[in-house]
């Protein structure tokens, strides 16, 4: 059996999901996925659960609530939402970790706990929107990449 890669989806990718443009949500596309958001076709290919791990921390979650709730979302459907991220996290094999602090190197201190996350779950890549943070990708290791390059490389993954 292959060891499925580990993925960390930063807060603006479960966002853009639900919220951006083409966005089905609460339905996700079959997989392979063929929408415009690519935010929201990582979800679908993680919901399918075959090709990579996603991981999500407490820190995670609390802040989706609070983007989705600011955007106006009504509360049944934010926590319809909460509730599906944890799905997809433990459908894909993942699970939802509180890591210790250790990252100080981004000047974002959102970006440092999304590093946290990472590490503490021995993730190999990091999905992002946000530009700045993707020029840290290589720091120890870790691809920072957007959801299209991301989507690019986990198609042509072969599910075991």
């Amino acid at each position: 059996m292959k060891r499925q890669l580990s993925v960390v989806f930063d807060i603006n990718i479960w966002a853009a999901a639900i919220l951006g443009p083409d966005s089905s949500y609460p339905y996700l596309a079959v997989v392979p996925p063929t929408s415009s958001n690519a935010s929201a076709d990582c979800l679908s290919l993680a919901f399918d659960g075959d090709r990579f791990k996603v991981f999500a921390s407490p820190h995670v979650l609390k802040n989706l609530f609070r983007v989705l709730t600011k955007a106006g979302l009504s509360e049944s459907l934010v926590k319809r939402a909460l509730q599906d991220a944890s799905d997809i996290v433990h459908f894909s094999g993942g699970s939802i970790l509180e890591p210790l602090r250790e990252a100080v190197y981004q000047k974002d201190h959102e970006d440092n706990l999304i590093l946290d996350l990472t590490l503490a779950s021995g993730s190999e890549v990091i999905v992002t929107l946000n530009q700045e943070f993707q020029s840290a990708s290589g720091f120890k290791g870790i691809a920072i990449i957007p959801p299209k390059q991301f989507l690019n490389f986990a198609i042509r993954v072969q599910p075991d």
